[in-house]
């Protein structure tokens, strides 16, 4: 469901535990790095395949529809089949070695699945959840954690404590061994009032002890009618990540280039480039409008600045301009920011063979999957056979881009 209808939702009340929720915006205090508004030079990576999974009618294995992937122990990857609420665990020789989870209500069961990642003593972390702007009713934000034979082995609550009225949708989750980042939105009602909270959770993977690192809190009346603007979630949909050492990148602002990075000792700074948006064309427009549904609601003029933020094994971070197009035959491409704060290059990434719907993931040890066949694009050409493919980089900056 794109939209929650709020006018059906006057009857639902919200918990005490909830109405007071203080804001958590350490951002603004910290310093800030002014870094050029253009990379000096632009390189173009090249990426090599390591295994493809063909998932057509003739596979193997029975394959649903995979929305996200995850490093898994010793070479794995973990990918999340949403429609068949499994997780496919694929060998480094891109075999398939067994698959865990199912759907259901019970222990250890999924009740969605959205996100994944993998503890090393092997325990595997699955969310349900969903890309905002969609609403998950009755949803408590769970991670269930099953075994290494799929078996229930614990729960965390990726939002905190959802209430007595659980409306928590589960963002993102990524986890790099310095800790799990979870991103969630909450929303609770006192009428005529409704509280949107959304907010970056920080857990240790040993206990499932929650901090809340960053928490946006608006209110409205039920009757005003939503903007865009108003509805847009700039820590979601790959806006946030963190590293090997537990730091934490996010893009706190929509309409600012901005960067905030969070040390695991609390303490951070702010990057930030004087960009101009990139106006959208009507084709754009419609793209969001798919999106948010037919709500008449007013749109705005122009791209986010920040469009996805990525950490480098490196320590570096690639930060995705959103509007910018790549190079000639590249699937998509980053602006690469140094310790420092330094802007260092723009990459553009080239995938052979690549498809129109593609989609490209950069996973937290900095490998890359390829999901074809599964998004909008590919619904519509019904030649596209559905594919999921490893990839490594090949080189590192050799060959300029035009």
């Amino acid at each position: 469901m794109k939209r929650l209808l709020l006018g059906l939702a006057c009857c639902v009340l919200v918990s005490s535990l909830h109405a007071g929720l203080p804001v958590i915006e350490p951002y603004h205090d910290w310093p800030v790095i002014q870094a050029p508004a253009d990379p000096p030079r632009h390189e173009t990576l090249t990426l090599q395949p390591v295994w493809q999974l063909e998932c057509g009618e003739d596979a193997e294995h029975l394959i649903g529809k995979i929305v996200s992937a995850a490093p898994g122990l010793d070479g794995r990857v973990l990918l999340v089949d949403r429609q068949l609420c499994q997780v496919m665990v694929m060998g480094v020789d891109g075999e398939v070695e067994k698959t865990v989870g199912r759907c259901g209500e019970g222990p250890g069961e999924l009740e969605g699945c959205f996100r994944v990642l993998q503890l090393p003593d092997g325990r595997i972390g699955v969310a349900s959840g969903t890309d905002s702007p969609d609403i998950l009713f009755d949803s408590q934000g769970k991670v269930i954690l099953l075994d290494t034979v799929g078996d229930p082995a614990g729960v965390w609550l990726a939002g905190g404590d959802p209430g007595n009225m659980p409306l928590t949708s589960v963002r993102e989750m990524r986890y790099a061994g310095g800790g799990v980042l979870t991103v969630t939105q909450r929303i609770h009602f006192s009428p005529p009032i409704f509280r949107t909270i959304r907010e970056i959770g920080f857990l240790d993977p040993a206990t499932g002890e929650r901090i809340s690192v960053v928490r946006h809190v608006r209110e409205a009346n039920i009757k005003a009618k939503d903007t865009e603007l108003t509805i847009f979630e700039p820590l979601a949909n790959s806006r946030s990540d963190v590293d090997a050492l537990g730091r934490i990148a996010f893009a706190p602002e929509r309409d600012q280039w901005k960067l905030a990075i969070r040390e695991s000792d609390g303490s951070g700074v702010i990057i930030s480039r004087l960009l101009e948006a990139v106006e959208r064309t009507a084709e754009d427009l419609d793209e969001v409008l798919k999106d948010l549904g037919d709500g008449g609601f007013e749109m705005a003029d122009d791209h986010p600045l920040i469009r996805r933020i990525r950490w480098r094994p490196d320590g570096n971070l690639w930060v995705e301009p959103w509007g910018v197009k790549p190079a000639d035959g590249a699937i998509a491409c980053f602006d690469e920011i140094g310790p420092a704060g330094g802007s260092l290059r723009r990459v553009h990434l080239v995938v052979q063979g690549a498809q129109h719907g593609d989609e490209i993931l950069i996973m937290e040890d900095g490998r890359f999957v390829v999901l074809r066949g599964f998004g909008e694009a590919s619904e519509e050409d019904e030649s596209t056979s559905a594919s999921v493919m490893l990839l490594e980089l090949a080189n590192d900056g050799q060959h300029p881009a035009n």
